[in-house]
């Protein structure tokens, strides 16, 4: 239960373009414990080995190609499967004998879902609260990262990096990680002046071979997935533009390879040739990867607002529909039923003006960036969030760090602290997903999410009543000179969680936290009426390295605020206030 199982087989017939449904579908079909029948998606493919030639890795077939199927058992139980092959042109269908096979309980955790018991929040399918903890390892090298922080030009090691940042982020507590399938990573079709790319509907089976690798080493490293299927730049001829290199150009220069059809980038969301081309690629992803439990989720696009005539499409209403049927698709076809999103760039209000993207009831959840003008704290930001994004969906920020041109190491780091500690109050279902990977990889900044992942434990969101603070008072008597203070916090019934800083010390997160003056006496108090009468037990924690520094008992009086005091610190502290059991 609750592990992937795979089968390959081959056919006594061969087809010209196994990829294609209109030729030939494999598929098989599962029936469940309840009885219930369902049919999903097969694929073909083929094996391949990775050697690295001192840093360039390089990747080479094995044997022939097969036919593959995999599957999940959710619940335990007797199941059965059996294999359905169509000839579409032959108009032949044959299916083979239902074999039973069956699932005992296991203490693996299931697929994530949105919680029932809280919309704004995800559980495992198991029931277990999970809040993501992540990175967004859009790629392994970065150029813009290399320039802006002076990393020098960076050795492509291809999924050997990936190898290193999943280890990496297991050890500190990392438990997801974003993926694209770009083109200069694991996308299936790209133009075919590009190794490995033979053009529209015939798929790389090399660089889906290394998104399996690197999912798998994420998945046994504890950390989960957030796949991208494209950016923005496949459809856009101006921002990060990559429109010449898509397949489905028609204006492309291997346009006869690729069999590129589309002339106009800002057609692709209302053209059907293209809507019938990406469904038929949505049915190839989630065969391949629909099974895996370790998917956190997929977007549909990264920065979708970025792409040709976005504005016009959405006016009209065909990307809105798009988005719909795209879901609708990739829910079906995929055996445990993605999560799935969309993104758009800049900050929550550019969302906030295409937020019928996110109604669509197919989406699952809301997922934007947080970049701003360095001049703003990004907790002053995260508070913006939380006090205008209200929309009964869980919300994720999966881009971040500075502007996105990225900003100074002292603010880099200040915002890695800020974004993880401040995500718990801003109605956000995880942390933010922190674009510069490498300055945390290169810095070692893991410390960071260590500590934050260590608080975390033992805390659940998932309560029908929340009360978000994101700017709960603070008083301080004589603060040292020139230096502010500010809080953040929440409280559900018999339980309240905080976070206060100094805000010039983590704008600018210091080398040295000895640097930082000392603040005494500094009281926080909590605006709630969810906490009930009777005795609590309030713990605080040095943020990094991470560790309780002091302990008490606060007398909470139903109704009335909760005023609580602060132990001395530098930097930030973290607090837990919950109530004791008689």
């Amino acid at each position: 239960m609750n592990r992937r199982v795979s089968s390959r087989f081959r056919l006594a017939r061969e087809f010209f373009n196994p990829y294609d449904p209109r030729e030939v579908t494999v598929d098989y079909e599962l029936k469940t414990p309840d009885g219930k029948i369902r049919r999903y998606p097969g694929f073909w493919s083929r094996d391949y080995v990775r050697t690295r030639h001192f840093t360039r890795e390089i990747t080479r077939p094995v044997g022939s190609g097969f036919w593959e199927i995999r599957f999940t058992p959710l619940v335990p139980g007797e199941h059965q499967l059996r294999l359905v092959v169509k000839d579409v042109r032959a108009n032949e269908e044959i299916a083979s004998e239902w074999r039973s096979f069956t699932a005992t309980p296991s203490q693996l955790p299931g697929p994530i879902r949105v919680s029932p018991k809280n919309p704004c929040y995800f559980e495992y399918s198991t029931g277990e609260f999970f809040f993501p903890i992540g990175l967004n390892i859009h790629t392994n090298t970065d150029r813009r990262s290399e320039i802006g922080f002076n990393f020098g030009h960076l050795p492509d090691r291809g999924t050997y990096d990936y190898d290193d940042y999943l280890e990496a982020c297991g050890k500190s507590g990392i438990n997801a990680v974003e993926v694209w399938m770009a083109g200069w990573t694991f996308a299936l079709e790209h133009d075919a002046g590009r190794s490995g790319y033979y053009g529209v509907g015939r798929y790389n089976t090399e660089a889906a071979w290394r998104l399996d690798h690197v999912i798998d080493t994420a998945n046994r490293n504890g950390v989960l997935v957030n796949l991208i299927i494209d950016n923005h730049g496949r459809l856009s001829d101006t921002s990060d533009p990559e429109w010449r290199e898509n397949p489905i150009n028609s204006g492309a220069e291997y346009a006869a390879a690729n069999g590129g059809f589309l002339k106009i980038p800002g057609d692709f969301f209302r053209y059907e040739p293209a809507i019938e081309n990406n469904s038929r690629r949505a049915r190839y992803i989630a065969a391949r990867w629909g099974a895996t439990p370790g998917i956190m989720a997929v977007e549909l696009w990264s920065e979708v607002d970025l792409t040709s005539q976005m504005r016009e499409r959405y006016k009209d209403g065909t990307i809105q529909k798009w988005h719909q049927k795209a879901a609708t698709e990739l829910r079906d076809w995929s055996q445990i039923n993605w999560l799935v999103s969309t993104h758009v760039c800049s900050e929550f209000h550019n969302l906030l003006g295409l937020i019928q993207l996110f109604q669509q009831p197919a989406i699952t959840h809301l997922a934007g960036d947080a970049y701003r003008n360095p001049s703003q704290h990004l907790a002053e930001h995260l508070r913006d969030y939380c006090n205008n994004m209200k929309h009964g969906k869980p919300q994720l920020i999966t881009e971040y760090g500075g502007n996105p041109s990225g900003s100074s190491p002292e603010q880099m780091t200040g915002d890695i602290h800020c974004g993880l500690w401040g995500s718990l109050f801003a109605r956000l279902a995880g942390t933010p997903f922190l674009w510069w990977h490498d300055f945390v990889h290169l810095n070692n900044r893991y410390d960071h999410y260590l500590a934050f992942s260590r608080f975390l434990q033992g805390i659940d969101l998932r309560s029908d009543q929340i009360d978000y603070l994101p700017s709960a008072p603070v008083t301080v008597p004589a603060p040292p000179k020139d230096q502010r203070y500010m809080a953040m916090a929440l409280a559900k019934p018999g339980a309240a969680y905080g976070w206060v800083f100094n805000h010039g010390a983590t704008q600018r997160y210091p080398d040295d936290a000895n640097t930082v003056p000392e603040v005494k006496d500094l009281t926080l108090r909590l605006d709630t009426k969810l906490l009930e009468a009777g005795n609590y037990r309030l713990r605080w924690y040095s943020t990094l390295p991470y560790a309780e520094t002091a302990s008490s008992v606060v007398k909470v009086e139903a109704g009335k605020p909760v005023t609580i005091a602060a132990p001395p610190f530098r930097i930030d502290l973290a607090f837990k206030l919950e109530q004791e059991k008689p």
